[in-house]
């Protein structure tokens, strides 16, 4: 069902197009003079010329912007495979994406990645799954990486 609010409005903006289009045919004859009366680029006059042509009075409504064919579609074994990883390990879209790149040989951007988690309602990691790691245990993982930092490992109380 239509929205009659909506359709009022493209009903509007037809007679509009419309009219502009018969302004050019019979007043004026000049493409340039009605598009500077109605406010409107040749271009889209043009284009609104079109599509009277093609389909009529039909092709003056508005059109959807929604592309007809996505060229890069993530294919379902690749979705699944995704929401499996997020289940069973609990990693980000990053960590994902690497994953994914380093154990099956497959390169989904993190961004698209966050998006599929999106369209599949899969929430946010909390961070009680990270509640083992205490600031102190963080605090030791930090001075393990330097190997200059092990004299200040006997000042630090575990």
């Amino acid at each position: 069902m239509a929205n009659p609010a909506n359709e009022q409005i493209q009903a509007r903006k037809v007679k509009a197009r419309l009219r502009m289009l018969q302004h050019a045919q019979r007043v004026s004859g000049n493409v340039s003079q009605t598009c500077r009366f109605f406010g409107v680029s040749r271009a889209l006059f043009c284009i609104w010329k079109k599509r009277y042509e093609k389909d009529g009075i039909a092709g003056l409504r508005d059109q959807p912007r929604r592309p007809h064919h996505i060229r890069y579609h993530i294919p379902p074994e690749i979705v699944s495979l995704i929401l499996r990883i997020r289940e069973e390990r609990r990693y980000g879209a990053v960590r994902t994406s690497l994953y994914l790149q380093r154990h099956y040989h497959a390169y989904v951007s993190p961004t698209t990645i966050f998006k599929i988690f999106h369209r599949h309602r899969v929430g946010r990691i909390s961070r009680s799954c990270y509640a083992w790691l205490s600031s102190k245990k963080l605090a030791l993982l930090c001075l393990f990486e330097s190997p200059q930092n092990f004299s200040l490992l006997d000042a630090l109380k575990i």
